[in-house]
């Protein structure tokens, strides 16, 4: 707070000898910002940005702007960073602002502000970097579009991008979602291998994930006994996710199959019903 007031009477006292600076503008935004007065962030900001005649903070104000606009849950000034950031010639450069726009449009559920991201970045993006190919995987599958969201999860796998610039967390998505993306094109037996690999991790939430989608497999593929079985040790697990509701609901039903199954059922389930 010492900082912002000796900065404001700087601003204040210059005279014909000072000159208004973005740099001053900037850091005044940037001490706002840590005190998280996300509103006096921004208007410095916009001073800062009609400051900067030479394009000295290009790079830095667009993105600390969105930043402080995103904090301050400003849907108006988020709206006008997002367009800004579309509007600029490339990609490059703007990689962060485009990482922050695209969680902002998918925490927000805005579809045509995310299809609008992912169109400049499809025209403009050829090199993207590991965070932000992330990102665009991720809402790809968003929208449903499994096979373009495979596309850019594979090429982040090849590329090694999983050990370098993504959390914990990310790296364990893009781990269940290729299988799952595999599971729901109807390439179930590359999904299976995946499956299995990933109930051996040594993630718990991850290993109950494969636990759980082999049993669904098993399901599908007439091996109801085994299905039940699995279903059964993912209900009677440490709880690690909604999904075990569902395979405890499973278990019996699978057991259920089986024995229908097993007993041949020469009239039929039919028979089993009563009008």
């Amino acid at each position: 707070s010492k900082a912002i007031g000796e900065l404001e009477r700087e601003w204040q006292l210059r005279g014909q000898d000072r000159t208004e600076s973005p740099l001053v503008a900037l850091a005044n935004a940037r001490n706002y910002m840590n005190l998280s007065e996300f509103d006096s962030s921004l208007v410095w900001y916009g001073k800062a940005t009609e400051l900067d005649t030479e394009g000295n903070f290009l790079r830095e104000v667009p993105r600390e702007k969105m930043a402080a606009a995103v904090a301050q849950r400003d849907s108006l000034a988020v709206q006008e960073c997002i367009t800004n950031t579309i509007g600029n010639s490339a990609v490059t450069g703007q990689e962060s602002e485009f990482i922050l726009a695209l969680r902002w449009a998918l925490v927000m559920r805005d579809q045509e502000t995310v299809d609008l991201l992912l169109q400049k970045i499809r025209q403009d993006g050829s090199n993207l970097p590991d965070r932000l190919r992330f990102w665009v995987a991720y809402a790809y599958g968003w929208r449903q579009d499994r096979l373009t969201a495979m596309t850019h999860l594979r090429v982040l796998v090849q590329s090694g991008g999983l050990s370098r610039d993504l959390a914990e967390s990310q790296r364990a998505w893009v781990l269940k979602a290729i299988p799952d993306f595999l599971f729901l094109e109807g390439q179930q037996d590359a999904a299976r291998q995946l499956y299995e690999v990933m109930a051996g991790s040594s993630l718990p939430r991850l290993a109950s994930w494969g636990h759980y989608q082999i049993a669904n497999l098993d399901l599908l593929d007439g091996r109801y006994l085994r299905a039940s079985e699995g279903f059964n040790r993912i209900c009677e697990a440490k709880r690690q996710g909604s999904w075990q509701d569902h395979a405890c609901a499973m278990t019996g039903l699978a057991s259920e199959m089986e024995r229908l199954k097993s007993e041949g059922e020469p009239y039929g389930v039919s028979a089993f019903y009563r009008p």
